[in-house]
């Protein structure tokens, strides 16, 4: 499909036209998800969000605006979800493990689960005070490991780029921790 025929199908399928939103649908499932599963590591989670970005569409299809190429706004909407997607999964699993460490281990008093609680919070809240980019280079370095390499790739930034946000986050992180 060329551009103009792509752009063509979307100003009909924006008006209402359900074969048309079907037919950019099916011409771009697979490849996105396929993409988004590059993010999320999880099919079943990947085919979530492209789901889920197509739902957004036609629910706000009144007022979707789209200047350049339908296929660049396609792929970077499923490269911001999978990033929202794995900032929430984050947040989740260090709740949820700090706790479930806490109540596996017998010894744990009560005293020393609710500081744990409570570091798991200022940790959480000084996350939410860093820059959005920031953030998000730290959690993939720090909560899933990734190398900057990887990260660089992903986020489609340089690696000095990636070591510059994990200074500054860090940095940030320290600073507010400390202030607590």
């Amino acid at each position: 499909m060329t551009g103009e025929e792509e752009k063509r199908l979307f100003e009909r399928a924006l008006k209402g036209d359900t074969a048309a939103f079907e037919k950019i649908y099916r011409s771009y499932v697979k490849e996105l998800c396929s993409f988004a599963a590059y993010y999320v590591k999880s099919y079943n989670a990947a085919e979530d969000i492209v789901q889920n970005l197509f739902l957004l569409l036609w629910e706000r299809k009144e007022t979707v605006r789209i200047d350049g190429s339908f296929k660049t706004y396609l792929f970077t909407s499923v490269r911001n979800l999978s990033l929202n997607f794995l900032k929430h999964q984050t947040i989740e699993r260090t709740s949820s493990g700090t706790y479930s460490m806490l109540f596996s281990v017998p010894s744990a008093t009560p005293h020393e689960i609710v500081e744990h609680q409570e570091l798991d919070v200022l940790i959480t809240q000084a996350l939410e005070k860093i820059p959005e980019r920031c953030r998000i280079v730290f959690i993939l370095s720090r909560y899933f490991n990734m190398k900057y390499t990887e990260i660089a790739e992903i986020l489609e930034i340089s690696v000095k780029t990636v070591d510059a946000h994990m200074v500054h986050a860090v940095k940030s992180l320290r600073s507010h921790l400390r202030s607590e």
